[in-house]
């Protein structure tokens, strides 16, 4: 329900959860655990409001009651550090953020291993905030290395991948090496289309929006295409528009 955007039914649900669980603190040794987890959840609720001091507020308190039972060095504790670091970056508060993911990093890389799918998160998550501080060879980097373990660990046709190569191309675009920014971005709509995402999706506007930013010789075609996107998906689509939009989509990049 909150990744639906039903915040009211979602937040109910889990005061409700959270209700049962804290009357079960005492009884079952699993329940302060699973207090933690319900505290997260809220968090995210308000994450997604835009409530970020009572986002904080939650996740520390989640934070706190993972370290007591479970360890500094545990993955569940190691998640809510990184909900913290997101709710410090969404707030501009940069070095928080990366303190904050920077242990994170070392605890997945402890316990999940040094290709685990969520080391390369995590290292995007470093690579964005050396964006934002204009870092850019730091962030790249970054951003190498989680591409190299999503292609181990994922596959090359992740959308996780794509993902990477997407933030890749944004760097470069903001270095000014359009070039290199549009081959990162043009890699990145081809996986998208590989692992089977549609013209509808959000990812795929996203990238083609950022083409159009790159070089606006492509702004019509962009904008084309991405009316053409809006019917992929559709029951009443024909074979024939799918393949227009495929034709425009191909065209910007000859």
């Amino acid at each position: 329900h909150t990744r639906k955007g039903e915040f009211s039914f979602a937040m109910s649900a889990y005061t409700d959860a959270l209700e049962l669980k804290e009357k079960c603190v005492g009884r079952h040794p699993q329940a302060r655990r699973e207090v933690a987890l319900t505290l997260v959840c809220i968090g995210n609720v308000h994450e997604r409001k835009e409530n970020f001091e009572d986002a904080m507020q939650l996740y520390e308190e989640a934070r706190g009651i993972q370290e007591e039972i479970l360890g500094d060095n545990h993955v569940e504790y190691a998640a809510t550090i990184n909900n913290i670091g997101v709710v410090h970056g969404k707030l501009k508060q940069y070095e928080d953020a990366m303190e904050c993911y920077i242990k994170v990093l070392c605890i997945y890389r402890d316990a999940l291993g040094s290709d685990h799918p969520d080391v390369a998160f995590t290292l995007c998550n470093i690579a964005e905030i050396h964006r934002m501080w204009n870092d850019y060879s730091e962030a790249l980097n970054a951003f190498s290395e989680a591409k190299r373990i999503q292609e181990i660990s994922l596959g090359k046709e992740s959308v996780a991948l794509a993902d990477t190569y997407q933030y890749i191309g944004v760097t470069y675009q903001e270095m000014g090496d359009m070039d290199r920014a549009i081959s990162m971005l043009r890699k990145c709509l081809e996986i998208y289309r590989a692992a089977g995402l549609d013209g509808q999706d959000d990812k795929i506007k996203s990238v083609l929006a950022k083409l159009s930013q790159i070089d606006y010789s492509f702004e019509t075609q962009v904008q084309q295409a991405m009316s053409w996107a809006g019917l992929i998906g559709d029951a009443k689509c024909s074979g024939d528009a799918f393949a227009t939009f495929e034709s425009l989509a191909t065209s910007m990049f000859v």
